[in-house]
């Protein structure tokens, strides 16, 4: 096994390649085919996500891609019980998907401040103890 400079120190090859797994995908899979549309179609029917009209106009090297029009909003056929997500991560949601906000730094802020907003209207429910509860309730929003 030979050995590469790495910061501070010598490591292996074995070591360095450990921390880096690679997934390779097959190559027959492609966007356009009808088999993963259909997949597509399901794994968002499961999660519940909106469809949305194509858009008309396709430039022939993007026609791979999903384009979709903004004209019909993401929110109108989404039925989400007012208990199940709070409305900060909604609106946030939303804000990613139409691109108000963008950029990493913008993003990881904007989530900082929807789960000040959720732990702020969070209150701890009797019989119930607070880094539990409070945890049990942030872990939906973090997937």
């Amino acid at each position: 096994v030979s050995n590469v400079l790495h910061g501070r120190g010598l490591y292996s090859t074995y070591n360095i390649s450990y921390f880096f797994l690679v997934k390779r995908l097959p190559e027959h899979i492609q966007v356009d085919d009808p088999a993963a549309q259909k997949k597509l179609a399901k794994k968002l029917e499961r999660q519940q996500v909106p469809l949305r009209q194509d858009y008309g106009n396709k430039v022939s090297l993007f026609s791979h891609l999903h384009q979709y029009s903004r004209k019909m909003p993401l929110t109108q056929q989404l039925s989400i019980p007012s208990s199940a997500i709070h409305p900060s991560v909604v609106r946030l949601g939303l804000q990613y998907s139409q691109g108000i906000i963008s950029g990493s730094n913008a993003r990881c802020i904007a989530l900082l401040h929807c789960f000040k907003k959720v732990i702020q209207d969070y209150s701890t429910p009797p019989h119930e103890e607070l880094s539990r509860d409070l945890v049990n309730r942030l872990k939906p929003y973090i997937r």
